[in-house]
């Protein structure tokens, strides 16, 4: 890291050293990124979208080539088992989360994020060269459920690490700003998959869409995936944990069984806090064009067209409200976020087949909500750990979640919808939302922490190194 931008993170962290004060008094001159950070960003905003792009691309195209892989007598059975599959890729999360996030915690965040990138980028080319049933007869399902258990192992390791990164890379009092860009890379990711999506179902016949366009979308993920392993090669490691991995020399490093043991009460709270997250964004901005399309009639380019201009809308507002939370509190973010679709999930489900103008303002309503939750997930779940389990800490409950309720949400919706029960996905979804309101009542304001210090909420009695919070 050059000698200038190491002294500009020492006078952030310096300023807050001992004090309450709040940072937008204090830090307000320390408001200008160094190079060092900014290059951090778009190492894991970039690489990130990646990774979520290579993961949405399954869900936009899965009604498209599920008949390829899977033997049904009708193409909702078809659906049905492509979405099954998703869903497996998610049940490796946990497992990713516990061996990279602990990987993150003793050797680096850094090179965790460089093997999350390459082992979903090899397994999009995987899914782009895989012959049909028809081909090569069972060796296809098992290949793809192969290639899925593998990108969720790395998604476990990705979307937690890239959290924690950013998190510890940002400086003080523009957390919430600069972490905002995790999920902006997500959206971004899944933006790109949409618009994938749109381009091939608009300009292809549906035939040779079937038989090879879809497979167009999964080569250029492999190629963005190169790119994203470049820019983290170049990428520095965060400052919080070389110091702590400093102070620690010889000592035993932290594990996922630490993290467990020290900070068991912090960790439920993420998961449920995980649970309305992963449920409603897989849902509003994955799955929304296979839903429309599938219940309410709506053509899949057109439900695609809508998906695309609600995560347009995401990416923009995300920085907004991620800035909002350092002003106001992240539990206030939280608030808006649960809150709005306790209220508006069930008439916003209902009103889903009524027209295209309909379905778009109800992505767009969602989106609104969405970005007041995710500009925070970043700098909410890792303030609450200290620096030697803050991977761990975040990466194993966040996987949890996704994998339970994240992952199984297209599959219970499509279930509900197939076989009348459509008015439940509305409750469903209220519900989820339910969880996320609860879980935020049990938190504390976490927006004027330092990062550099141990908690006294996390700290444990044995911990070998004690220091000062500055929570308020």
């Amino acid at each position: 890291m050059d000698a200038e931008d190491t002294e500009a993170r020492d006078a952030v962290v310096d300023c807050t050293e001992g004090t309450d004060a709040r940072p937008n008094q204090l830090e307000r001159r320390h408001v200008q990124l160094t190079v060092a950070q900014r290059r951090a960003v778009w190492a894991a905003a970039i690489g990130n979208a990646v990774e979520f792009y290579d993961w949405a691309v399954y869900g936009t195209f899965v009604a498209i080539f599920s008949p390829l892989f899977f033997v049904a007598d009708d193409d909702v059975t078809s659906l049905l088992a492509g979405l099954a599959v998703f869903a497996v890729g998610f049940v490796a999360r946990p497992v990713g989360a516990v061996v990279l996030g602990s990987y993150a915690d003793r050797v680096g965040r850094k090179r965790t994020l460089i093997i999350a990138v390459t082992i979903t980028s090899f397994a999009a080319l995987v899914m782009a060269v895989l012959p049909s049933y028809e081909s090569i007869g069972v060796l296809a399902p098992i290949t793809l459920i192969t290639a899925r258990l593998a990108q969720g192992f790395a998604a476990g390791g990705e979307a937690s690490g890239s959290m924690t990164y950013l998190a510890e890379m940002a400086p003080a009092g523009r957390r919430g700003f600069i972490g905002s860009f995790q999920q902006v890379s997500s959206a971004a990711g899944i933006l790109a998959a949409s618009l994938m999506g749109t381009l091939l179902t608009n300009t292809l016949p549906p035939a040779a869409l079937t038989a090879w366009g879809w497979r167009i979308a999964f080569v250029v993920a492999f190629l963005l995936g190169l790119v994203g392993f470049v820019l983290r090669r170049a990428a520095d490691e965060t400052d919080a944990f070389v110091r702590v991995e400093d102070r620690a020399g010889q000592q035993k490093r932290h594990s996922a069984v630490e993290a467990l043991q020290r900070n068991p009460k912090q960790m439920l709270q993420v998961f449920g806090l995980g649970i309305p997250a992963t449920t409603i964004n897989y849902l509003w901005l994955t799955y929304m064009p296979t839903l429309a399309h599938t219940m309410g009639g709506i053509p899949l380019g057109q439900a695609m067209v809508a998906n695309t201009i609600a995560l347009a809308l995401t990416c923009c507002i995300l920085p907004l409200c991620g800035a909002f939370s350092d002003r106001f509190g992240r539990k206030t973010n939280l608030y808006i976020f649960t809150l709005g679709f306790v209220a508006c999930s069930y008439p916003a489900v209902a009103l889903l087949g009524v027209s295209l103008p309909m379905l778009v303002v109800v992505q767009l309503i969602g989106a609104v909500l969405l970005a007041f939750d995710g500009a925070i997930i970043a700098s909410q779940y890792n303030e609450l750990f200290p620096t030697e389990t803050r991977a761990a800490g975040t990466a194993i409950p966040y996987a949890l979640s996704v994998a339970m309720f994240g992952g199984t949400a297209p599959y219970v919706v499509t279930w509900l919808a197939t076989t009348g029960r459509a008015h439940w996905i509305g409750v469903y979804v209220g519900l989820v939302a339910l969880v996320g309101f609860l879980t935020t009542l049990t938190l504390p304001e976490t927006s004027r922490r330092s990062l550099e210090g141990e908690h006294e909420d996390t700290k444990s009695p044995a911990s070998p190194h004690p220091r000062k919070d500055v929570s308020t």
